[in-house]
Order: structure tokens, then sequence, then C-alpha cells
């Protein structure tokens, strides 16, 4: 890949404002000139993990089908995660493929592992990507574990047939302690989510039979676990069902509801969001339209609990694909390359400024379309996908402190949701930074960022990015990008204003480390 590198440092010539708000920081404002106000004396979160941010969601049928090989993964699939997602979260078995995944029927001799019927169709195979490969590609990657659990059946050959929910139960209480069994296992926080999708999709459960069924796995795998968390599965968007179209519709508050009073002890969440592409309905659901979203549940489970704030998981996100059945078009091509990059990129530094989140996961470590390393037919070179980059560039920072930030853009991308800048500040406040900072636009653009406190400083600037060369449409089928996560330090000054000047490259995803010196201009 050709690597290109666009720095401006120059002195701004705008006046200061005055310290922002803490609230909705993650929306931008609508301007001429792009600029962001980062006041360090405003603390949003002390608790932002980076890793947590840049996990990923590990489909184990769509991991062993792309990515596996001879009980090892592809490629440099193991040498890429581990060197700049170290630390993240692996999702397993997956999304919907969870729902009927026979654990114990995972483990063993290949030959003598039972049969799993793929959820989306006919297809029968046996799980080669097991709980035991699972477990050692996890320690391999320097990774940290996300279990979703089955609270469907265990008729492995037909994930859709319930068993008896005491039966689902046992096994759930089992796999805890086979898992606290394994000493690679016990020494992360160890997350139990509630199944996947059950309320819609194939399903459609009501209410309190996902309540009942989550109640006898959390009490039977507590009794072995005690440490445990537990992580409910919602949605912030209402659904209209389907196999019994005289239900009508499920609202988001009532579900949310209905399933926080009757799991009174879980205080995680988690949504899936997939933003910024043509949905199959001819539907376009920006970022912050999601962000929005997410803001609504936090609102309804505050009103739930008594004012109390949730822990939120975000376990699916991605570029949205055209399709409902994934795969079947050219999705691939626009779900993982620059254009998504930049979408992520966008996503996850919107989500950072809202403290209740926690965590994300990208989908997926590949799954169907979504591709963070290239099987595509016409390259199959298994290199990691500008998606990758992405995540690999937010992954530079490394501060629990992220600050109340305002950004305020124009438009020239011509984005749906309203703007080209987005940027996101942590660091200690004093003499370190690192910005998170995403460019829609085709163009190289120079921002200007005022740092409250810091004027009249030396700094020195690192500048990570991933992008494209000007003029470039980031959906360009085979777009070379350009990625430089070793760039020159660079010398600048923040001027008595306060202002320092850097130009974002086109189509980007940057994060900028700023180190200040003891000497003032």
């Amino acid at each position: 890949m050709k690597r290109f590198f666009a720095l401006t440092l120059t002195l701004g010539l705008l006046t200061a404002n005055a310290p922002v708000s803490a609230a909705n920081t993650w929306k931008v404002h609508k301007a001429n000139n792009p600029r962001v106000v980062i006041d360090v004396s405003r603390t949003l979160r002390s608790d932002f993990d980076t890793a947590a941010m840049l996990g990923v969601n590990l489909n184990y049928l769509a991991f062993q089908r792309q990515l596996w090989q001879n009980g090892q993964a592809k490629g440099n699939v193991v040498p890429s995660l581990r060197q700049y997602l170290a630390g993240s979260r692996y999702r397993y078995p997956g999304g919907m493929a969870s729902n009927g995944f026979n654990w114990q029927g995972s483990l063993g001799p290949i030959a003598q592992r039972r049969d799993h019927k793929d959820v989306y169709g006919s297809k029968v195979q046996k799980p080669l990507f097991g709980l035991r490969e699972y477990l050692d590609f996890v320690e391999q990657v320097n990774g940290a574990h996300w279990y979703v659990l089955n609270l469907v059946g265990l008729e492995s050959a037909d994930p859709s047939a319930e068993s008896d929910v005491l039966e689902v139960a046992q096994s759930n209480g089992a796999l805890a302690q086979n898992l606290l069994a394994d000493r690679r296992y016990r020494g992360n926080t160890r997350y139990f989510q509630l199944g996947n999708e059950l309320d819609r999709s194939r399903y459609e459960w009501p209410y309190e039979k996902y309540v009942s069924r989550s109640r006898a796995s959390i009490d039977t795998i507590t009794r072995h676990d005690p440490d445990a968390r537990f992580v409910a599965f919602l949605r912030a968007f209402k659904y209209r069902y389907r196999k019994d179209k005289s239900r009508g519709e499920s609202q988001p508050a009532e579900y949310i509801a209905a399933v926080l009073k009757g799991l009174p002890e879980v205080r995680d969440y988690s949504l899936m969001q997939y933003y910024d592409g043509k949905r199959p309905d001819g539907k376009i659901w920006t970022v912050p339209f999601w962000v929005g979203k997410i803001n609504q549940s936090i609102g309804i489970y505050r009103q739930v609990r008594n004012g109390d704030s949730p822990s939120v998981w975000i376990t699916e996100h991605a570029r949205q694909a055209s399709t409902n059945k994934p795969g079947s078009d050219n999705s691939s091509r626009v779900t993982s390359n620059q254009s998504a990059a930049v979408s992520t990129g966008d996503y996850l530094t919107a989500i950072s400024q809202i403290p209740e989140v926690k965590g994300a996961f990208w989908h997926g470590l590949n799954a169907g379309p979504w591709q963070m390393f290239d099987v595509r037919a016409e390259n199959g070179d298994l290199a990691p996908r500008p998606v990758f980059w992405a995540l690999a560039t937010l992954g530079a920072s490394n501060y629990p402190n992220l600050f109340a930030t305002t950004t305020s853009s124009p438009n020239n991308s011509r984005y749906k949701g309203g703007y080209d800048i987005r940027a996101s500040a942590f660091g200690d406040g004093a003499n370190e930074l690192t910005i998170w900072a995403i460019n829609r636009s085709s163009g190289a653009t120079p921002t200007t960022f005022d740092i409250q406190g810091w004027a009249g400083r030396a700094v020195s600037i690192t500048h990570r990015s991933t992008s494209t060369r000007p003029g470039e449409d980031p959906d360009t089928a085979n777009l070379a990008i350009s990625i430089d996560l070793e760039p020159p330090v660079q010398a600048g000054a923040i001027n008595k204003s306060g202002q320092l000047q850097i130009t974002l490259p086109p189509a980007s995803v940057s994060s900028i480390t700023l180190v200040a010196g003891g000497n003032k201009i």
C-alpha cells in the first residue's frame, strides 16, 4: 500500500470559547469552518477503556469458514490482532449462531464433535472452532473473553428447537464451571450475554419468556461463579411482529422496562446498531440516529431504575449491508472498505462521549460480508481491510480520562448525518492529549483545535491515520488506502488564544497525540 502523510500546523486567529457543557457533547454543530473545542478542565469520564471499545464479534461458524484451517487461524490474523488490538474482547460463539450452540458438542476430537446446523441455512457441520479453540485463540491474540449464552435448546442440529428451561440452565451452569477450571479464563471479568435477538428474528419471544429463561441460567451460573456479570439483550427501536402479526408492535420502552423489572440485579445491557449503508427498505440510518437511540435507552433505564446509570455494550456494530441476506450481493465491498472505516471511526468517537457506554464489538472476524481480513473472491489475500486499520489507528490511545469536547463542522461530504468532522479527546489534561478525529470529506481539511488551558505552549505532535488521496471516493472499488501508524513526531505551538491547526487527511480516521513541553511562546 502507498503511504502518505499530511500535517499542517499554523497559528489560529480565533478567540477562545467559554468551557463546553458536558451534555450531548457527541453532537456535531453546523459551521463553515471545522473546529474542535477541548475543555481539559471537564472530565466526562475517567473509566474509558480503549481496548473494550475495539472489541470484535467472533461468530464461530463464519470464522471457521473464512479464517480457520487445520486447527489454526490463517495467514497473519493472529499476529495482526495481537499487535494492534491487544486487550480487545472477542464475543463468542457469535450472534445468532449462539442460539442453539451446544458447547459440550464442540469439545474433544473433531470426528467426535456434534453436528451443528447453520442457523441461517440448511448446512450441517462440526464446530471446528469450538470452545477450547476459542480459549486458545483469545490467549494467542492477548484478548479478553465475552460469552453469549444459548437460552434456546441443546439440539445442535436444529437451532430453533427449544429444550426444557432447566436443562438449558444446567448446561449453562456446567459451562461456567468448565470455563472457571481453565486458568486462561479466570483472570478476566466474566461477562455472559443473555442470548441474541430472542425478542425478534425467528424467535419473537414474549418478554416474560425471555426473562424466565434468563433467570434460570443466571441463578444456575451464579452458584458456580458468584462474580459472573450478566448482560441483557435489549432493543432501542420498535419491532413489528411477523410470525403472529396480531401482536402488533413492540415498543422499546415497553420491552426494556419489562426485562429490567424481571431481572433486577442486571445492570449491563447490550444493543446492536448498523449504520450508514442503505437498508433493504431503502432507509439509511446514520451515526447520529443510532447514538440518539443509545441515549434514549439510557433514559428509559434511569426511569425504571430510579435514576441509576447502566453499563451499555454495543455487541454488534458496523456499516449496514444492503440486503437481508448478507453475502448474496456485493455488500462485502462496502461493509469493510474505507468509507466503512470512516463510519466506524465516527461511531466509536461518538459513543466514546457517552459515559454509560463501556465497550463495543465490530461485526465481525469475519462474518459474511463484514470482513476484517480480505477473503473476497477476487483477492482472498487475507490482507487486513480498511476497517481493521481504522481500529488499529484508534488503538493508539490508552487514556482512561475523556474530556468534554465540542465539534463544529461543515458538510462538504453531504453526509446525511450533517457533518464532515467529529473528534473526541483523552489524556491527563495537563501535558498529554490523544485526539480521535474523523474526516468524511474527500478533501484534506484544516481543522482548528482549541485546547482550553494550553494557550502558548509548545507541543510535539504524532498524527497516526488511515486515509485516501484527495478527491477519491472512499467507496471506490479496490481503492488503495494510505496507512501511517508510525509517523514522524513534529513540533508545533499552540497560540496565545489556545488554538492549533491540524490538517485531517481526506476520508480519514486519525489518532493525534499532543505532548506539551514546558516552554511557552
